[in-house]
Protein backbone atom coordinates (compact mmCIF):
# COMPACT_ATOMS: atom_id res chain seq x y z
CA UNK A 1 0.00 0.00 0.00
CA UNK A 2 2.48 2.40 0.94
CA UNK A 3 4.72 2.31 -2.46
CA UNK A 4 1.58 2.31 -4.32
CA UNK A 5 0.17 5.39 -2.49
CA UNK A 6 3.80 7.02 -2.89
CA UNK A 7 3.65 6.47 -6.73
CA UNK A 8 0.15 7.80 -6.82
CA UNK A 9 1.01 10.61 -5.01
CA UNK A 10 4.14 11.15 -7.96
CA UNK A 11 2.03 11.75 -10.29
CA UNK A 12 0.27 15.23 -8.46
CA UNK A 13 3.80 16.70 -8.62
CA UNK A 14 4.02 19.74 -11.05
CA UNK A 15 6.38 18.91 -14.26
CA UNK A 16 9.66 21.34 -13.91
CA UNK A 17 13.55 21.29 -14.23
CA UNK A 18 15.51 20.36 -10.79
CA UNK A 19 18.66 19.08 -9.72
CA UNK A 20 19.48 15.23 -8.55
CA UNK A 21 19.97 16.15 -5.62
CA UNK A 22 16.95 18.52 -5.31
CA UNK A 23 15.07 15.86 -6.13
CA UNK A 24 16.72 13.29 -3.66
CA UNK A 25 15.76 15.54 -0.67
CA UNK A 26 12.17 16.15 -1.99
CA UNK A 27 11.04 12.57 -2.69
CA UNK A 28 13.01 11.58 0.86
CA UNK A 29 10.85 14.13 2.83
CA UNK A 30 7.91 12.65 0.88
CA UNK A 31 8.54 9.32 1.37
CA UNK A 32 9.14 9.75 5.43
CA UNK A 33 5.70 12.58 5.27
CA UNK A 34 3.78 9.19 3.90
CA UNK A 35 5.42 6.32 5.87
CA UNK A 36 4.28 8.74 9.32
CA UNK A 37 0.94 9.05 8.01
CA UNK A 38 0.63 5.21 7.57
CA UNK A 39 2.29 4.61 10.98
CA UNK A 40 0.05 6.92 12.60
CA UNK A 41 -3.24 5.13 11.01
CA UNK A 42 -1.58 1.41 12.21
CA UNK A 43 -0.26 3.25 15.43
CA UNK A 44 3.13 1.67 14.80
CA UNK A 45 6.45 3.02 13.72
CA UNK A 46 7.29 -0.24 11.36
CA UNK A 47 6.66 1.74 7.95
CA UNK A 48 9.18 4.95 8.93
CA UNK A 49 11.84 2.41 10.00
CA UNK A 50 11.45 0.55 6.94
CA UNK A 51 11.68 4.02 4.53
CA UNK A 52 15.02 5.11 7.52
CA UNK A 53 16.52 1.95 6.49
CA UNK A 54 16.10 1.74 3.05
CA UNK A 55 17.68 5.34 3.12
CA UNK A 56 20.47 4.58 4.74
CA UNK A 57 21.54 1.15 3.25
CA UNK A 58 24.41 1.56 0.56
CA UNK A 59 23.86 1.83 -3.50
CA UNK A 60 23.77 -0.45 -5.41
CA UNK A 61 26.36 0.70 -8.07
CA UNK A 62 28.72 2.83 -7.41
CA UNK A 63 28.00 5.76 -9.84
CA UNK A 64 25.29 5.84 -12.67
CA UNK A 65 25.70 8.43 -15.09
CA UNK A 66 21.81 10.09 -15.80
CA UNK A 67 22.93 11.09 -19.53
CA UNK A 68 24.89 9.92 -22.48
CA UNK A 69 27.47 13.29 -21.63
CA UNK A 70 27.23 12.74 -17.57
CA UNK A 71 30.88 12.82 -16.79
CA UNK A 72 32.09 9.10 -15.33
CA UNK A 73 35.85 10.62 -14.99
CA UNK A 74 38.70 8.71 -16.01
CA UNK A 75 37.64 4.99 -16.84
CA UNK A 76 41.06 3.03 -17.19
CA UNK A 77 41.54 -0.35 -15.59
CA UNK A 78 43.40 0.39 -12.47
CA UNK A 79 45.93 -2.39 -11.24
CA UNK A 80 45.12 -4.49 -8.52
CA UNK A 81 46.01 -2.92 -5.34
CA UNK A 82 45.27 0.87 -6.85
CA UNK A 83 43.34 2.83 -4.55
CA UNK A 84 39.53 4.00 -6.26
CA UNK A 85 39.11 7.01 -7.49
CA UNK A 86 35.67 9.10 -7.79
CA UNK A 87 34.51 8.40 -10.73
CA UNK A 88 31.64 10.99 -10.01
CA UNK A 89 34.11 13.45 -9.91
CA UNK A 90 37.59 12.53 -12.10
CA UNK A 91 39.56 12.43 -9.27
CA UNK A 92 42.20 10.10 -9.80
CA UNK A 93 43.69 7.17 -7.58
CA UNK A 94 46.56 9.13 -6.94
CA UNK A 95 45.00 12.01 -6.18
CA UNK A 96 42.38 9.95 -3.82
CA UNK A 97 45.85 8.51 -1.75
CA UNK A 98 47.82 11.93 -1.97
CA UNK A 99 44.62 13.83 -0.51
CA UNK A 100 44.63 11.27 2.16
CA UNK A 101 47.88 11.22 3.11
CA UNK A 102 47.81 15.04 3.40
CA UNK A 103 44.59 14.84 5.45
CA UNK A 104 46.84 12.71 7.80
CA UNK A 105 49.25 15.35 7.75
CA UNK A 106 46.91 18.10 8.81
CA UNK A 107 45.28 16.14 11.50
CA UNK A 108 48.97 15.99 13.12
CA UNK A 109 49.76 19.51 12.96
CA UNK A 110 50.79 20.44 16.62
CA UNK A 111 48.48 23.23 17.79
CA UNK A 112 50.98 24.98 19.33
CA UNK A 113 53.02 26.08 16.26
CA UNK A 114 54.04 29.16 15.32
CA UNK A 115 53.51 30.82 12.34
CA UNK A 116 57.19 30.91 11.61
CA UNK A 117 57.63 27.01 12.44
CA UNK A 118 54.28 26.30 10.14
CA UNK A 119 55.98 28.07 7.20
CA UNK A 120 59.12 26.19 7.80
CA UNK A 121 57.66 22.80 7.36
CA UNK A 122 55.61 24.56 4.42
CA UNK A 123 59.21 25.50 3.00
CA UNK A 124 60.54 22.25 3.86
CA UNK A 125 57.85 20.39 1.93
CA UNK A 126 58.28 22.41 -1.08
CA UNK A 127 62.40 22.61 -0.97
CA UNK A 128 63.52 19.32 0.55
CA UNK A 129 60.62 17.05 0.15
CA UNK A 130 59.78 18.51 -3.64
CA UNK A 131 56.23 17.91 -2.81
CA UNK A 132 54.79 20.97 -4.13
CA UNK A 133 51.06 19.83 -3.21
CA UNK A 134 51.85 19.33 0.18
CA UNK A 135 53.86 22.43 0.50
CA UNK A 136 50.15 24.37 -0.61
CA UNK A 137 48.63 22.46 1.97
CA UNK A 138 50.74 23.79 5.02
CA UNK A 139 50.74 27.15 3.30
CA UNK A 140 46.71 27.13 2.98
CA UNK A 141 47.03 25.56 6.86
CA UNK A 142 48.91 29.03 7.58
CA UNK A 143 46.93 31.45 6.30
CA UNK A 144 43.63 29.67 7.66
CA UNK A 145 45.46 29.31 11.23
CA UNK A 146 47.25 32.82 11.41
CA UNK A 147 44.61 34.86 9.12
CA UNK A 148 44.15 37.28 12.29
CA UNK A 149 47.49 36.68 13.85
CA UNK A 150 49.34 39.91 14.46
CA UNK A 151 52.81 39.46 12.39
CA UNK A 152 56.17 41.07 11.93
CA UNK A 153 57.52 42.05 9.15
CA UNK A 154 59.77 39.08 8.54
CA UNK A 155 56.80 36.87 8.80
CA UNK A 156 54.51 38.42 6.69
CA UNK A 157 57.40 38.64 4.08
CA UNK A 158 56.78 34.93 3.75
CA UNK A 159 53.40 34.73 4.25
CA UNK A 160 52.59 36.79 1.02
CA UNK A 161 55.40 34.90 -0.67
CA UNK A 162 53.29 31.47 -0.04
CA UNK A 163 50.19 33.12 -0.82
CA UNK A 164 52.03 33.95 -4.09
CA UNK A 165 53.31 30.54 -4.42
CA UNK A 166 49.39 28.80 -3.95
CA UNK A 167 48.02 31.09 -6.70
CA UNK A 168 50.61 29.71 -8.96
CA UNK A 169 51.38 26.49 -7.81
CA UNK A 170 47.57 25.55 -7.05
CA UNK A 171 45.02 27.76 -8.91
CA UNK A 172 47.94 28.59 -11.81
CA UNK A 173 46.52 32.14 -11.82
CA UNK A 174 49.27 34.09 -12.22
CA UNK A 175 47.81 37.36 -12.49
CA UNK A 176 46.48 36.91 -8.86
CA UNK A 177 50.03 36.25 -7.96
CA UNK A 178 52.09 39.15 -9.12
CA UNK A 179 50.39 41.38 -6.17
CA UNK A 180 51.62 39.23 -2.97
CA UNK A 181 54.38 38.54 -4.72
CA UNK A 182 55.39 42.37 -5.04
CA UNK A 183 54.35 42.22 -1.50
CA UNK A 184 57.09 39.76 -0.36
CA UNK A 185 59.76 40.87 -2.13
CA UNK A 186 58.91 44.80 -0.45
CA UNK A 187 59.00 43.15 2.79
CA UNK A 188 61.82 41.45 2.08
CA UNK A 189 64.11 44.11 1.42
CA UNK A 190 62.54 46.17 4.13
CA UNK A 191 63.79 43.32 6.56
CA UNK A 192 67.54 43.14 4.67
CA UNK A 193 66.79 39.65 3.16
CA UNK A 194 68.01 40.33 0.17
CA UNK A 195 68.27 36.72 -0.49
CA UNK A 196 65.13 35.93 -0.24
CA UNK A 197 63.22 38.86 -2.39
CA UNK A 198 65.59 37.83 -5.16
CA UNK A 199 64.27 34.21 -4.89
CA UNK A 200 60.67 36.12 -5.02
CA UNK A 201 61.35 38.09 -8.11
CA UNK A 202 61.88 34.78 -10.25
CA UNK A 203 58.52 33.95 -9.05
CA UNK A 204 56.89 37.05 -9.71
CA UNK A 205 59.27 37.40 -12.93
CA UNK A 206 57.99 33.98 -14.58
CA UNK A 207 54.57 35.10 -13.00
CA UNK A 208 54.58 37.83 -15.43
CA UNK A 209 56.16 36.40 -18.26
CA UNK A 210 53.55 34.30 -17.94
CA UNK A 211 50.32 37.08 -17.52
CA UNK A 212 51.52 39.27 -20.70
CA UNK A 213 54.25 40.85 -19.48
CA UNK A 214 57.02 39.33 -20.92
CA UNK A 215 59.95 41.78 -21.29
CA UNK A 216 59.50 43.41 -17.55
CA UNK A 217 59.18 39.53 -16.66
CA UNK A 218 62.59 38.02 -18.36
CA UNK A 219 64.36 41.12 -17.28
CA UNK A 220 62.96 40.68 -13.23
CA UNK A 221 64.15 37.39 -13.45
CA UNK A 222 67.51 37.29 -15.41
CA UNK A 223 68.46 40.26 -13.22
CA UNK A 224 67.76 38.51 -9.56
CA UNK A 225 69.92 35.64 -11.07
CA UNK A 226 72.51 37.04 -12.10
CA UNK A 227 72.81 39.09 -8.42
CA UNK A 228 72.14 35.17 -7.07
CA UNK A 229 74.97 33.71 -9.33
CA UNK A 230 77.18 36.16 -7.56
CA UNK A 231 76.10 36.90 -3.99
CA UNK A 232 73.47 34.15 -3.51
CA UNK A 233 73.42 30.83 -1.87
CA UNK A 234 74.00 27.67 -4.39
CA UNK A 235 71.01 25.85 -2.66
CA UNK A 236 69.08 28.17 -4.57
CA UNK A 237 70.37 28.71 -8.18
CA UNK A 238 68.98 25.43 -10.00
CA UNK A 239 65.29 25.94 -9.31
CA UNK A 240 66.04 29.90 -9.99
CA UNK A 241 67.12 28.94 -13.79
CA UNK A 242 64.28 26.21 -13.90
CA UNK A 243 61.90 29.45 -13.48
CA UNK A 244 63.71 30.97 -16.01
CA UNK A 245 62.95 28.34 -18.42
CA UNK A 246 59.91 27.70 -17.46
CA UNK A 247 59.61 31.39 -18.53
CA UNK A 248 61.13 31.06 -21.51
CA UNK A 249 60.33 28.21 -23.28
CA UNK A 250 56.38 28.86 -23.64
CA UNK A 251 57.92 31.75 -25.64
CA UNK A 252 59.10 29.22 -27.97
CA UNK A 253 62.71 30.25 -26.98
CA UNK A 254 63.87 26.91 -27.14
CA UNK A 255 67.52 27.55 -27.27
CA UNK A 256 67.43 30.10 -24.28
CA UNK A 257 65.33 27.50 -22.32
CA UNK A 258 67.66 24.84 -22.71
CA UNK A 259 70.75 27.31 -21.60
CA UNK A 260 69.13 27.92 -18.13
CA UNK A 261 68.37 24.32 -18.11
CA UNK A 262 72.02 23.79 -18.67
CA UNK A 263 73.12 25.90 -16.03
CA UNK A 264 70.77 24.38 -13.33
CA UNK A 265 72.88 21.00 -13.65
CA UNK A 266 76.11 23.14 -12.28
CA UNK A 267 74.55 23.58 -9.00
CA UNK A 268 71.80 20.58 -8.64
CA UNK A 269 74.55 18.69 -5.99
CA UNK A 270 74.01 21.95 -3.61
CA UNK A 271 70.28 21.55 -3.92
CA UNK A 272 68.51 20.37 -1.14
CA UNK A 273 65.87 18.10 -2.51
CA UNK A 274 67.09 14.59 -3.74
CA UNK A 275 64.44 14.71 -6.71
CA UNK A 276 66.11 17.85 -8.08
CA UNK A 277 67.61 15.43 -11.28
CA UNK A 278 64.35 14.20 -11.91
CA UNK A 279 63.05 18.20 -12.27
CA UNK A 280 65.65 19.12 -14.50
CA UNK A 281 65.53 15.84 -16.83
CA UNK A 282 61.45 16.41 -17.22
CA UNK A 283 62.67 20.37 -17.92
CA UNK A 284 64.76 19.69 -20.70
CA UNK A 285 62.29 16.91 -21.96
CA UNK A 286 59.39 19.06 -22.20
CA UNK A 287 61.90 22.08 -23.85
CA UNK A 288 62.49 19.48 -26.50
CA UNK A 289 59.41 19.03 -27.88
CA UNK A 290 58.46 22.49 -29.04
CA UNK A 291 61.37 22.12 -31.64
CA UNK A 292 60.14 18.33 -32.52
CA UNK A 293 63.22 16.63 -30.85
CA UNK A 294 61.02 13.88 -30.20
CA UNK A 295 63.47 10.71 -29.75
CA UNK A 296 65.39 12.50 -27.79
CA UNK A 297 62.17 13.58 -25.44
CA UNK A 298 60.83 10.26 -25.15
CA UNK A 299 65.00 8.83 -24.00
CA UNK A 300 64.45 11.92 -21.21
CA UNK A 301 60.90 10.90 -20.21
CA UNK A 302 61.31 7.30 -19.86
CA UNK A 303 64.12 7.93 -17.92
CA UNK A 304 62.15 9.93 -15.75
CA UNK A 305 59.13 7.75 -15.29
CA UNK A 306 61.77 4.61 -14.49
CA UNK A 307 63.64 6.79 -11.62
CA UNK A 308 60.53 8.25 -10.24
CA UNK A 309 58.57 5.00 -9.92
CA UNK A 310 62.09 3.48 -8.13
CA UNK A 311 61.88 6.05 -5.99
CA UNK A 312 58.06 5.76 -4.93
CA UNK A 313 57.24 9.20 -6.50
CA UNK A 314 54.74 8.34 -8.20
CA UNK A 315 53.61 12.52 -9.51
CA UNK A 316 56.92 12.88 -10.59
CA UNK A 317 56.03 9.66 -13.42
CA UNK A 318 52.96 10.45 -13.97
CA UNK A 319 54.25 13.83 -15.36
CA UNK A 320 56.83 12.19 -17.27
CA UNK A 321 54.65 9.97 -18.54
CA UNK A 322 52.29 12.96 -19.83
CA UNK A 323 55.61 14.58 -21.64
CA UNK A 324 56.33 10.49 -22.46
CA UNK A 325 52.92 10.53 -24.32
CA UNK A 326 53.56 14.24 -26.14
CA UNK A 327 56.58 12.86 -27.15
CA UNK A 328 55.57 9.56 -28.95
CA UNK A 329 52.29 11.53 -30.36
CA UNK A 330 54.96 13.48 -31.95
CA UNK A 331 56.29 10.82 -33.32
CA UNK A 332 52.76 9.50 -34.51
CA UNK A 333 53.30 6.63 -32.19
CA UNK A 334 49.62 6.79 -31.34
CA UNK A 335 48.96 3.95 -29.66
CA UNK A 336 52.08 3.95 -27.20
CA UNK A 337 50.94 7.43 -26.55
CA UNK A 338 47.70 6.43 -25.48
CA UNK A 339 49.15 4.25 -23.50
CA UNK A 340 51.55 6.82 -22.00
CA UNK A 341 48.60 8.87 -21.59
CA UNK A 342 46.53 6.39 -19.18
CA UNK A 343 49.98 5.88 -17.06
CA UNK A 344 49.95 9.30 -16.43
CA UNK A 345 46.45 9.50 -15.51
CA UNK A 346 46.79 6.83 -13.20
CA UNK A 347 49.77 8.77 -10.88
CA UNK A 348 48.93 12.30 -11.82
CA UNK A 349 47.72 14.46 -8.73
CA UNK A 350 47.34 18.14 -10.44
CA UNK A 351 44.34 18.91 -11.85
CA UNK A 352 45.59 21.25 -14.65
CA UNK A 353 47.71 18.94 -16.07
CA UNK A 354 45.25 15.79 -15.90
CA UNK A 355 42.56 18.07 -17.74
CA UNK A 356 45.28 18.22 -20.40
CA UNK A 357 45.91 14.71 -20.52
CA UNK A 358 42.30 14.02 -20.42
CA UNK A 359 41.95 16.23 -23.77
CA UNK A 360 45.20 14.87 -25.41
CA UNK A 361 44.06 11.37 -24.90
CA UNK A 362 40.29 11.77 -26.05
CA UNK A 363 41.44 13.74 -29.46
CA UNK A 364 43.34 10.13 -30.04
CA UNK A 365 40.75 7.71 -29.00
CA UNK A 366 38.62 10.07 -31.09
CA UNK A 367 38.60 8.33 -34.27
CA UNK A 368 39.18 4.87 -32.62
CA UNK A 369 36.73 2.26 -31.88
CA UNK A 370 37.32 3.30 -27.96
CA UNK A 371 35.82 6.44 -29.17
CA UNK A 372 32.90 6.01 -26.73
CA UNK A 373 34.80 6.27 -23.99
CA UNK A 374 35.86 9.60 -24.37
CA UNK A 375 32.52 11.53 -25.41
CA UNK A 376 32.91 13.25 -21.54
CA UNK A 377 36.35 14.11 -22.43
CA UNK A 378 35.35 15.68 -25.48
CA UNK A 379 32.38 17.56 -23.75
CA UNK A 380 34.45 18.91 -21.02
CA UNK A 381 36.91 20.33 -24.14
CA UNK A 382 34.57 21.89 -25.78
Amino acid sequence: DFFEDFAADLFDRAAGEVTVAALADELTDRAMALAARFDARNGTGHCGADVARRLAAPPLIGYLPLSAVARVGARLAQPAGDAPGDPATGTTPAQVQRRSAHAAVLAQLPVDLTPDQLLDRADHAHDVLDDDDLAVVLWVAFAERFADAALGDATRARALDAAGRVAVLRDWDHAVAEKPFAGAIELYRRCGDTVSARVAETWLGRSMARNGEVDRGLAMIEEALAWLREHGPSTVLTRCELRLAEALNPLGRIDESLAAVDRAVHTVDADPSPTIGMRIDLMRAFCLLPSGRFDEAVTLSRQVCDTARAAGRSEIAGLGSACLGYALEGRGEVAAAIEAYEAALRTSVEDRLIDQIRAARAHLLANSPRAAEVVDELVEVV
